[in-house]
């Protein structure tokens, strides 16, 4: 009997968990909706992750950017007001009907994949007042054709009337690397390319950012990751917060190279100024810009740089048919070697660049720190090499740091001994390659402990 009623009991608990299973799974895909603000209405759609917002005027979130989990850098936000919050749903498109106007919080855009911005929304007024609000935007963002405030033209959005670029698109890609901002747009805004691009592993394959004359202002912007950005306005207005340290993440080579000026923006301070180079091509009375990158590793096969030439409209000039370029026969090991640029139709004055091959980057395997003492490893690096050179300091940028050489290119390992214990250090190391008296170094490698 009792084993009769065990199983009973067992067959029910079994049923009862189906059932309730059944009836999750089917409150799931349902559409859910209810009112934000005043004359604000939402539908959300469970199963395809949808949620449409219509109504007339501001959506108002409320977000507790105080209380959080300590794990989390996310706000709170109330998953039983906006259901769409809910761990369970997943959040894949949302739709501003259009007389929807903006929104006062960002939550509400980054949490979407893809966005539909309304006739009504003003782009215009929130990217430039609350452009913070605006930092996710990729080309599956979408904007009504009678939008009063902005313009969606392949993906990139403008002012209505195309003076001011507004957003770049993070996973936008070009087979030449190369976008042309077109010719009338006066202003780029702040964060207009948003420090997404190439950065997020979205994959663009942007490299270059060429700016027109008719560009007046450029405001604080973040190119990471890309090689160089040509400003051919030699009058735009660069602002006050477009300097080093805003313009830029550490620890990237971007180069930004505006005509007329003869320095160049760079990056980071611990990039050297021959570690790219951005240079003007003079063939006879027509000037040309080449865009390349100066140093190469050392790969033990051909190097070929990768040379960009723009005439002096930023427009990209094609190899062989506007110009020739010779390089040498042999070019695989450490040293410097010499392309010869000469142009065609009636420009054919020789221009010489040079370029370098250097010994690899040490790729370092290992850093203990023990008592007094900081020991690093590194793999085998006697390919083309003389010795390493080991620089650390307790300051950042290394000001006064002591200098180790060691002159043996087998070396995989090295102690820094006489380590202030309570101190933190920062360290990098490189090889070099003697080569004909002149030494060829490799680029950093850094290290914290």
């Amino acid at each position: 009997m009792k084993n009769t009623m065990k199983r009973l009991f067992a067959t029910i608990l079994v049923l009862s968990m189906i059932l309730s299973t059944s009836i999750i799974a089917y409150a799931d895909d349902k559409v859910l909706t209810g009112n934000l603000n005043d004359g604000i209405t939402y539908s959300f759609d469970t199963k395809s992750g949808t949620l449409s917002i219509d109504g007339n005027g501001d959506v108002e979130i409320v977000v507790d950017y105080y209380n959080r989990d300590e794990e989390s850098v996310r706000p709170w936000v109330d998953s039983n007001e906006y259901p769409w919050y809910g761990s369970n749903y997943e959040r894949n498109k949302l739709i501003f009907g259009d007389g929807i106007t903006g929104v006062t919080s960002c939550e509400l855009l980054m949490c979407f994949k893809q966005i539909h911005f309304g006739a009504g929304f003003d782009l215009l007024k929130y990217i430039e007042d609350e452009g913070y609000c605006y930092h996710y935007w990729n080309e599956d963002c979408t904007l009504s054709e009678d939008n009063e405030s902005a313009k969606l033209v392949d993906g990139v959005l403008y002012s209505k009337d195309m003076t001011k670029l507004l957003k770049f698109p993070i996973s936008k890609s070009d087979k030449n690397g190369v976008f042309y901002v077109p010719s009338g747009v006066k202003e780029v805004c702040t964060d207009a390319f948003g420090g997404y691009l190439q950065g997020d592993g979205s994959g663009s394959s942007f490299k270059y950012v060429v700016f027109p004359k008719s560009v007046t202002t450029i405001h604080q912007n973040y190119f990471e990751k890309l090689d160089a950005v040509f400003v051919l306005n030699p009058k735009c207005g660069i602002s006050s917060d477009f300097g080093d340290d805003d313009l830029f993440n550490f620890n990237q080579s971007t180069i930004i190279y505006q005509a007329g000026r003869k320095n160049y923006y760079y990056s980071s301070e611990h990039v050297d100024e021959s570690e790219n180079d951005c240079a003007p091509l003079v063939f006879k009375n027509t000037r040309y810009y080449a865009l390349y990158d100066k140093k190469y590793d050392y790969t033990g096969k051909n190097i070929t740089p990768n040379l960009i030439v723009l005439n002096k409209n930023g427009k990209i000039l094609k190899n062989k048919k506007d110009y020739t370029l010779k390089l040498p026969k042999k070019r695989k090991t450490i040293g410097t070697y010499t392309i010869i640029a000469k142009g065609k139709k009636g420009n054919k004055k020789a221009v010489k660049l040079k370029f370098y091959i250097l010994p690899k980057k040490v790729v370092v395997t290992s850093v203990k720190r023990k008592g007094g003492k900081i020991t690093l490893k590194w793999k085998n690096h006697k390919a083309q090499t003389t010795g390493f050179q080991i620089k650390y300091a307790t300051n950042y940028d290394l000001r006064k740091a002591k200098t180790i050489t060691i002159k043996n290119k087998k070396a995989t390992s090295k102690t820094i001994k006489n380590i202030n214990k309570k101190k933190f250090y920062y360290i990098r190391i490189r090889a070099y390659k003697k080569v004909k008296g002149k030494k060829y170094y490799s680029r950093w490698k850094y290290i914290e402990c």
